[in-house]
């Protein structure tokens, strides 16, 4: 019998909201200075739960949009370059 966290909707909707949080997280780094240095810490942060629940495939993916958005939409680059080289 198949639950309600094992159907791919929850799945993707799960990591989505992830995706969210993480790219939120990381847009913040430019509004206090010292959060250049924790949000992409507090975003690695956040693909322990999608690798608890999901496959590491499921982690990279989110990893990779989260860099993506946070390197386009983002106001702090070296933030956004923190966790796209040492946020995995």
């Amino acid at each position: 019998m198949q639950t309600k966290t094992d159907s791919p909707a929850w799945k993707i909707s799960f990591c989505a909201m992830i995706t969210a949080l993480g790219s939120a997280v990381m847009l913040m780094g430019g509004l206090v200075p010292v959060f250049t240095y924790c949000s992409p810490i507090i975003g690695s942060l956040l693909l322990i739960s999608i690798l608890e629940e999901y496959t590491s495939r499921e982690a990279w993916m989110v990893w990779a949009v989260t860099s993506a958005l946070t390197m386009l939409i983002g106001i702090d680059k070296e933030a956004a370059f923190f966790y796209l080289f040492l946020g995995w």
